[in-house]
Formats: structure tokens, sequence, C-alpha cells
């Protein structure tokens, strides 16, 4: 048994359950990157930029070259049959539901086996209105049971309606001589609640031998009725005449909106906005400005200067007066400044884990390191190689310090059993070291440094020490007053 499924989803198709509860396998899915002009998806053979991946290890497929429908050696997509689905998908394209859509590709098969399918499909969570004016989930266009042969290359065509589009577009199915048959009209349209589609198609046959080729996949936006598909049939051809008037650009008043990806300098955007420079070295890839501060400007560009290397540079030109030249900025609700989450976040990472073996962050001014934070945390200001959670060469200046003590306080010397040497001893001590008992000599100081909380516990069972004689001189001045009265 060989099957073949059209289907466009009109909804996120990522994490949807439709496409598995329906086929009950996995699929190979097309991850489409379109060139700046949506509407028109790439007039040539669109295999060249996309992007293909599968589920499965064991899936017998590649983009191969081949020869396309007009006898050009093109970019295909070749299927291995497994005995499961396969095929390929498009997915989470936006869409305007106000404008109707005609979605098509070429295919061809090596042979023709029996009970071979092809069904196109339409799925939206409330998002489709049937030809009896009721909001349902799927749409099905379906065309019979195989395809008119094996070994030649078919188009498949089908559309939806946009939201108000009353006019009638009839899916068809064609080779490269001209019309096979008609697909028959439907007349479903886009409820307001569609803004996404998945499109693709896939395979099914127990023969491994089977082997399914697609060609120049497409998603155009059609208007006024318009169901020519003449573009579709010539090589390398561009978008027809009204496809150019029905762009998916969509105004109002002073306001366009535009549903596609946008490509500048490059005709394979991955984002909404994908810019590539064609300069060697520091390129400048985007700047923004208002025209009434020529001098004040916001741009990315390339950091390094070299060929082969890109490091992006966020620069905040400022020179109208002397305020910030960028300024970042996190901004909440007054119901949401609660918890314990952080307004702004600077994070640094590799692909799989923290930080390990290098820098967090870094503060310069004009490549002069000022301030480093470490990945274990320590933030060194003045040193690149901070040793503890704070590491300052330099002075710190501070109203009041608070340090919690890592020593026990010296009340311990006016204890009873505390060993209080001698003036005489302390006298030898000094002689011979250069120093006060339990206190470090200048150079081991100098050396290590020393420990704030430390050293004032020590000098404070210095002074302790001191009371302590002090006392006893005291009692010994008061004896000798007696003896002489």
């Amino acid at each position: 048994m060989l099957s073949i499924i059209f289907y466009a989803f009109s909804k996120n198709f990522e994490g949807s359950n439709v496409f598995k509860r329906d086929f009950k396998t996995k699929q190979l899915q097309l991850l489409f990157l379109f060139s700046f002009s949506f509407a028109f998806l790439h007039a040539q053979n669109p295999l060249t930029d996309y992007v293909w991946s599968s589920e499965d290890t064991n899936i017998s497929s590649a983009v191969v070259q081949g020869v396309d429908p007009f006898g050009n050696q093109s970019n295909l997509l070749e299927i291995t049959s497994d005995g499961n689905w396969r095929g390929f998908a498009i997915n989470n394209i936006s869409i305007n539901p106000n404008l109707t859509y005609r979605f098509s590709f070429w295919v061809k098969a090596n042979a023709i086996v029996p009970n071979y399918t092809f069904t196109g499909k339409v799925t939206s969570t409330n998002g489709i209105i049937n030809d009896n004016a009721t909001i349902t989930n799927d749409f099905y266009l379906q065309s019979g049971w195989a395809l008119p042969g094996a070994n030649n290359w078919y188009l498949y065509v089908g559309y939806i309606n946009g939201t108000g589009d009353s006019n009638t577009y009839t899916g068809v199915v064609y080779d490269t001589t001209g019309l096979i048959t008609n697909l028959g009209t439907n007349n479903y349209i886009f409820s307001g609640n569609a803004n996404s589609l998945s499109f693709g198609a896939s395979s099914n046959s127990s023969d491994n031998n089977t082997k399914i080729i697609y060609f120049d996949p497409r998603i155009q936006v059609v208007s006024n009725g318009n169901n020519s598909v003449d573009d579709l049939l010539v090589a390398n051809s561009t978008p027809s005449s009204d496809n150019a008037s029905a762009s998916i650009w969509s105004e109002t008043g002073n306001n366009a909106t535009y549903l596609g990806n946008v490509g500048i300098g490059t005709n394979s955007p991955y984002s909404k906005l994908h810019v590539m420079s064609n300069n060697v070295g520091a390129e400048n890839l985007a700047r923004f400005q208002s025209s009434d501060a020529n001098g004040d400007y916001l741009a990315i560009v390339n950091a390094t200067g070299s060929e082969g290397q890109f490091m992006p540079r966020i620069v905040g030109h400022h020179t109208t007066d002397n305020r910030y030249s960028i300024q970042v900025s996190g901004a909440t609700s007054d119901e949401n400044d609660t918890g314990q989450s952080a307004l702004v976040s600077f994070d640094a990472r590799r692909l799989a884990g923290p930080i390990q073996n290098r820098p967090l962050f870094v503060w310069t001014n004009y490549a002069d390191e000022k301030m480093t934070m470490l990945a274990n945390g320590n933030v060194g200001i003045g040193t690149s190689l901070p040793d503890a959670p704070l590491t300052v060469n330099g002075r710190i200046h501070a109203e009041e310090v608070k340090v919690d003590l890592s020593v026990p306080g010296p009340d311990y010397v006016f204890k009873e059993d505390y060993d209080l040497k001698t003036l005489e001893e302390v006298n030898a001590y000094i002689k011979a070291n250069g120093h006060l008992p339990n206190i470090p000599s200048a150079k081991e100081m100098e050396t290590n440094g020393i420990c704030v909380s430390v050293m004032n516990m020590k000098l404070l069972e210095k002074i302790e020490e001191l009371t302590l004689y002090i006392l006893m001189q005291e009692k010994r001045i008061q004896q000798l007053e007696n003896l002489i009265k």
C-alpha cells in the first residue's frame, strides 16, 4: 500500500498532536527559511535554501541533484519509503486570515502501488469556516486514490479563502503538459482565529523501493478569484501579476504590516529580520537614529575587524548632550512588583551548561579593564584575577563596614585560666622576635596581607591584656602607697 498526504495546518504546529493523531507516525519535517518576499516564496527551486530534518535516524531521505519538471538540474527532496509516513513540513508560518493563500508543490513517484491516496488537509482549532458557514477544525481536499502515473511530475495546487473573500478558487492537478483534473471547489475560509500555518506532504508505502520526490513547494497569496497557475508551470518563474498586487503587506492608514521574513543581504532569512553583511572585517550591520539628532544612534557592528569572524557589538552613540549614551531598562506592572525574580538579567553560558573556565563579564574604559567577574562569582575591581568574592586593588571609602567574625571575640583574656604572660616574658619575646606575641610580623603582613576581622580581634586581645597589666600595676601602686603611709 502507498499513500501520500498533502496537508496545511492552520495553527501553531509545534506541540500539536493533530498530525500524530491523524497519521500516527513520525514525519520528516522541513523547516522553511523564507525569502524576504514571503508572498511569492522564491521564484526558483526553494530546496536550495531549506533545512531538512528528520525525527527518525533510519529514514532514507536527502536533498539531491536531479532533473526537475522543466528538464533542469535542481535540488530535489528524495524520500525512500520504509512502511511509515514520511514527508516534509513547513512549520509555524504566520498568516493574515483576511488573505487567500495558494499551496503548491511538484511530486513524482518512481512506482504506483494500489491503494495510493492523496489528501489535502488544513487543521486549525476553530480556525476554519466550512461551506455550511460552520466553524470547524478540519478541511479536506480529496483528489482520488493514486497519482495519475509513475515517473512523471505532477503539480498539486489547493486554496484556502481569506475572511471576506467570496471568490471561488479551484484546486487542480497538472503535469508538465497541462491540466489533469480539478480537485473541486469547497469555499472553505479562514476564521478570525487562524494566525499561523504548517504546510507539507507525506507518503506511505510498504515497498522499500518506492521513492517519492518533491520539488518547489510554495505558499502564495492570491486575490480577485484568480485561479491561474501559469507562474507555477514555467521554469524559474516569477509570481503572476495578480500575486504581485496581492502582496501580504497589509496597510491601515499610515501603518503597514508584513507577515513574512525579511532578508537584507540574504535570500533565505532565518527570522522575521535577517541582516547579512557582505563586507569584510568591520561590518556595520544596522543603525537606528532619529532625523532630528544626527549625532545620536544605536548601531550593531562587528567588533573584531577581522575577516572570517563576527563578534556582535551594540553601540549607543550620543553627542547632543552629556547624558547616557545607552540605557538598558527593565519595566513591569505594579502587580508584578513582587517575588524574587530579578527584573533585569545578564546571562553568560555555554551551549549546554554554565561557564567554568573564563570570566563572565568585564567592564573596560577604552579596552582598559576596570572590573571583572569570574565564573565562580568573584568580582575584581582594579584586578582581573580576584581571589575572593570581592577583591579590590586600591582603597575603599565607606561610611560604615560590618564584618562577620570568623574567630571568637577575646573575652577569654579575662578568664581565670588565661595564660597571661608576665611583662618580663613579653619583653624577652619582643627582643627575640621583634613583634608582640600572637601578632604576625611586618614581613608576614606585607607578604600575606591581613584579615580585618582576625587582626581586629588580635588587637583587642592585646588591649585586654594591657588592661590587665594596668590593673596589676594599679594594685602594686596602692600597695606601695600603703607602705609609705
